[in-house]
């Protein structure tokens, strides 16, 4: 009936009677489950009363006394079981897969009659089943033995305890990728070995520059070392710092973030025009052009770079860069502008191209110019980098791309891995693929998202069927079991033609199949990793690797283990429940049909001798697109499945993983008790004198070997983890006085920094708010790595014992629904409204397509688009933001955001994605534009749309009625009508037909027509497509509360975070 029961057998073990394993409780009459693995003492029952031919079972924990109601009570004549004249009574167990060990206690018998009562107290004691745990004893002995001794430490050092502990900080995993930006002078010292000539990567007039590994989170990085006294110095060091130091975008150089495929192009465009100050890099070359591991290019040493707000001019300078690369007008102007990197880059472009550099000489002396030599007489007009960048677009268009079919990948750790994923599958927070989790009969499956195409095509009609393509996969595992040297049921690699599993069983058939063979429409290929013996299975033994096509019965199969190549080819086992990572290597030859399965420990390179060698039919389960990943099941024992790390590569070996970047297993079972303790504790107080004292002078050695200087150009940079000492004082102690604004996410205070009198908005979040933790992590890892002049910056972050703190730039004209609904402040002009709608597009097309990951907002909306002192839209609050990689699709998540600006279909895809965020964006422009809300009440107190009342007007033809009425006629008509016209475009209910951020822009820069909206095109009414996508059941706030002190504001959902 279940796997802890009791029965009652007679000639069979099919029970006569049996029941769940427990007892009836004599107080209150009720059942009361017992666990009879629990590794405690029971006391079991059983009477036989002859006449009236009854067996009753009783059962309880050990010292309990007898319940009266037995477990269970059945009928059975013993005289037709016993026949002979004598029985012998006793006990009798087995042992299957699991080591378990049986005891009896105590036992007591009597005929016609009660059996004696067993006196507990003289039972044995049960062994220990696990180490025994560290005594308390010696962890309160040895501090107090200790204390007379540190008293005088701990009295010198208590004014700094007490003072630390009011201004205590924590510190969690998800802020390692995020910063510090600022790192010791130790960490890089030992990254670098000692800054060793053999990890020298090159020397210039500027420095030298060393790769090194940081040991903590073991990242590659170039140290670039700058004396005072360099060519370079302090001057250039603090432009590199303040400025790379904050730049993001993915064709530069960056110390956190990854780069996509666009160019250096794209980068200075990103850098003259879309970040918060116009950046001239002013050494644009080759040389400063790095190639990651895929070979993009990446824009790097801003040695050189000079800042300046948009809008003013650029200051004048000394003329630095490279011959050939400067710009002629720099000799006699001295200022550095966009035009100027343009001409660089305009070399730059002739240098790739040509091969050749921009001045060289000939065999005659004489210097010759790389623009002379390719165009001749004539003049190059220099374009600006944005039309650079469509002119590359629209060639890449003409001449068609190459799309990648998913044949390669690599995943270091699955933490940003987008598989997909069912049953017990799980991510950790390490980045660990975790199959399983310990749960009995369980099943599990994680796929690769996209299916991968394993079959060419036949080049014509008589040619024969499609062959199958070859393939390589590489991937470390681990099995942890709770037990030594036993574990439940292995996992295997599969190739299948699809990701839904649900059929196949647990248990021996690893979540393949549903029998022993498949199906003719489920064909499956496995590489089986077992550790159970299956005889119907005609398993070889419990520690085995197999290749199974279509069937549990493998086609060939082998013991664990490899061949040694260090050892002439010696054989080595292997225990694949051994708790440590394996790496497997399995190789698909398509012409061959062989399929190569070899195994390895971690670090020991690949076998030249495979493990297995099996002829695979394709035919037999290939189909033209197959999904690749892994299947796993448990039976009965606690056992975790780990995949650490995976690639995979058609037509050709995959690539290898780098063991340093995986993450790390799990401790099983509790840690083993210290063995120095027992040895060390009589010597402890002796020699507890002598270790403070040498802590004492280690410290005062490494402080001086590692002092580092902290300069007042330092606080303008960062870092970006704040104190709270820093903040409780920049807020005065977080005083009413400079409370900003309060609502459901927490509170925000105008604070100004002690050390550089920068004006803050410091948002505390505690840790029963409505935003909490999760959203607290999206913002800071989202925001805090964003820079774009129209998003609002996120200059740091704090994270304290029972509450959240951000800290942002303080936008000193507070949130634009003030401008448009409150009856206080001024109207906007048209003027301001059209910048400000400019600036959030252009905001939104850096976070869809310019930054290194795709970045969908999902609140856009008035109250979240602040004013700075130049009434400049600044785009904020990324507490609902999501991110996903470029290229991939975005996962299902909850339906939210701000009912009026959710786009219809996010209710039945549950996809937030660009279009989405497009739609929010149309809505918006209305709200600018219109000066009214997105749903509002009529006279009546019914719901209008906005959209449906603006859709009205443009059939009538009376579209600039709409337009609010507080601007009483003055404005652009033609960029008003441009801008209700693209706000329907936008906010039109089907997500095809909206355009994207970048068109967006590119109409509102007048660099393209708005096309004209024909009747068809808005035929359609909001109001109904909201009802009848079943936006009624999501209760949200249409008019959002608004609480408003000081100069901010904060707008609170009543759902939908």
């Amino acid at each position: 009936m279940n796997s802890n029961h009791v029965g009652v057998d007679v000639d069979s073990l099919d029970s006569t009677v049996a029941a769940n394993a427990g007892y009836y409780d004599d107080g209150t009459g009720k059942f009361q489950n017992l666990t009879l693995i629990s590794r405690k003492a029971m006391q079991v029952w059983v009477d036989y009363d002859a006449a009236a031919t009854q067996i009753t079972v009783t059962m309880a924990p050990l010292g309990l006394a007898r319940p009266k109601k037995p477990l269970l009570q059945t009928t059975i004549d013993l005289s037709g079981v016993l026949q002979q004249d004598t029985a012998f009574a006793g006990f009798t167990s087995a042992t299957g897969i699991l080591f378990s060990r049986h005891f009896v206690l105590g036992w007591s018998f009597a005929l016609d009659g009660p059996a004696p009562a067993l006196n507990i107290s003289a039972l044995p004691a049960l062994p220990r089943a696990w180490p025994k745990p560290r005594s308390k004893v010696l962890e309160i002995v040895l501090p107090m033995a200790s204390a007379t001794l540190v008293l005088a430490v701990g009295v010198a050092i208590y004014a700094v305890v007490r003072r630390r502990i009011k201004y205590a900080e924590l510190r969690e995993d998800w802020e390692v990728p995020f910063g510090p930006h600022r790192f010791s002078y130790k960490d890089l010292f030992h990254a670098t070995r000692g800054f060793s000539d053999k990890q020298l990567l090159g020397a210039g007039g500027f420095g030298s520059v060393y790769r090194g590994v940081l040991l903590k989170s073991n990242m590659e990085v170039a140290v670039k070392k700058v004396s005072h006294e360099s060519k370079q110095g302090m001057k250039e060091f603090i432009a590199e710092v303040v400025s790379m130091g904050r730049l993001r975008h993915r064709n530069l150089v960056q110390l956190l973030g990854y780069c996509r495929r666009k160019g250096v192009a794209s980068g200075l465009l990103y850098l003259h025009e879309d970040w918060e100050q116009v950046v001239i890099h002013r050494d644009v070359k080759a040389s400063n052009v790095l190639l990651d591991s895929e070979m993009n290019g990446r824009l790097g040493d801003l040695g050189l770079a000079r800042l300046y707000d948009h809008g003013t001019d650029a200051h004048t300078t000394h003329v630095v860069g490279t011959m050939g690369y400067l710009a002629p007008e720099l000799g006699h102007t001295g200022k550095a502008t966009p035009a100027t990197d343009v001409f660089s880059f305009g070399a730059f472009l002739l240098e790739v191209t040509c091969g050749r550099r921009p001045v060289e000489q000939d065999e005659h002396g004489n210097h010759s110019v790389l623009a002379d030599w390719g165009v001749k007489e004539s003049k190059v007009k220099k374009m600006m980098i944005a039309k650079i960048v469509s002119f590359v677009v629209l060639l890449l268009l003409i001449h068609g791309g190459s799309s990648s079919d998913g044949g390669q990948f690599v995943y270091q750790g699955f933490t940003t891995a987008n598989l997909t994923l069912d049953g017990l599958a799980v991510v950790t927070p390490g980045g660990l693929l975790a199959l399983t989790n310990a749960t009995f009969q369980g099943k599990a499956h994680a796929f690769h998202p996209s299916p991968v195409h394993f079959l060419n095509a036949s080049s014509s009609a008589a040619a024969p069927p499609a062959a199958a393509r070859s393939f390589s996969t590489c991937f470390v595992f681990a099995i942890v079991s709770a037990y030594d040297a036993l574990s439940d049921h292995g996992l295997a690699f599969v190739v299948a033609p699809t990701t839904n599993f649900s059929a196949a069983k647990a248990g021996q058939y690893l979540g393949l199949l549903a029998g022993i063979n498949g199906t003719a429409s489920h064909r499956v290929l496995a590489v089986e990793l077992d550790t159970i013996m299956n005889p119907e299975f005609l398993d070889i033994n419990s520690n085995h690797v197999g290749v199974d096509a279509n069937s549990m019965i493998s086609e060939q199969r082998h013991a664990a283990g490899y061949y040694d190549d260090a050892a002439g080819g010696a054989w080595r086992d292997l225990q694949l429940n051994s708790r440590k990572p394996m790496q497997v290597w399995i190789d698909y030859d398509g012409l061959a049909g062989q399929l190569n399965v070899t195994l390895a420990p971690v670090k020991v390179p690949k076998p030249n001798k495979p493990l297995l060698s099996v002829s695979v039919d394709p035919s037999t389960f290939m189909a033209d697109t197959m999904y690749v990943g892994f299947s796993s099941a448990t039976g009965v024992v606690l056992t975790h499945h780990y995949v650490l790390g995976w690639s995979f590569s058609l037509d050709g070996p995959a690539p290898p993983l780098d063991f340093t970047k995986l993450p790390v297993l799990p401790r099983v079972g509790p840690k083993p008790r210290s063995k120095v303790l027992d040895v060390l504790l009589p010597l402890a107080t002796a020699l507890l004198v002598a270790a403070v004292l040498a802590a004492v002078f280690s410290t005062v050695w490494w402080r001086c070997r590692y002092a580092e200087v902290r300069e007042d150009w330092e606080d303008e940079f960062g870092p970006h983890r704040f104190s709270y000492k820093d903040l409780f004082h920049a807020t005065s102690g977080f005083k009413d006085k400079n409370l900003l604004g309060v609502g459901g996410f927490g509170r925000v205070y105008k604070g100004v920094l002690p050390a550089s009198s920068l004006e803050i908005a410091v948002k505390r979040v505690s840790h029963d708010s409505r935003q909490g933790v999760k959203e607290f992590v999206a913002e800071v890892v989202s925001i805090g790595r964003l820079r774009h002049r129209n998003l609002v910056q996120l200059l740091g972050y704090c994270r304290r014992q029972g509450e959240l703190l951000l800290v942002y730039d303080y936008m000193a004209n507070g949130s634009l629904d003030k401008y448009l609904y409150g009856q206080q402040m001024p109207t906007l002009s048209w003027n301001e409204r059209y910048k400000i709608v400019k600036g959030v597009a252009a905001s939104l097309l850096y976070l869809h397509e310019d930054w290194e990951q795709v970045v969908i907002h999902r609140d856009i909306k008035a109250s979240n688009v602040l004013l700075d002192h130049e009434m400049n839209g600044r785009l904020g609050d990324f507490g609902l933001a999501r991110l996903y990689d470029h290229g991939t699709d975005p996962q299902t998540t909850h339906v939210v955001g701000t009912m009026g600006y959710l786009a219809p279909e996010l209710v039945r895809t549950g996809k937030a994605t660009p279009l989405t965020d497009v739609f929010s964006f149309g809505v918006f422009l209305l709200e600018v534009a219109c000066g009214r809300r997105p749903i509002d009440r009529d006279d009546g107190n019914n719901r209008v749309v906005l959209v449906d009342r603006v859709i009205e007007h443009h059939r009538a033809g009376s579209i600039l009625d709409v337009v609010d009425p507080r601007l009483v006629g003055k404005y652009e008509t033609e960029e008003a009508t441009l801008v209700l016209k693209l706000a329907l475009m936008c906010a039109h209910p089907m997500p095809n037909v909206r355009p994207s951020m970048r068109r967006v822009v590119q109409y509102l820069d007048s660099n393209q027509p708005v096309p004209d909206l024909s009747p068809s095109y808005v035929s359609y009414s909001m109001m109904s497509l909201m009802q009848n996508e079943g936006f009624d059941s999501y209760v949200m706030s249409s008019n959002p509360a608004v609480t408003s002190i000081g100069g901010s504001s904060m707008s609170v959902l009543s759902e939908g975070r």
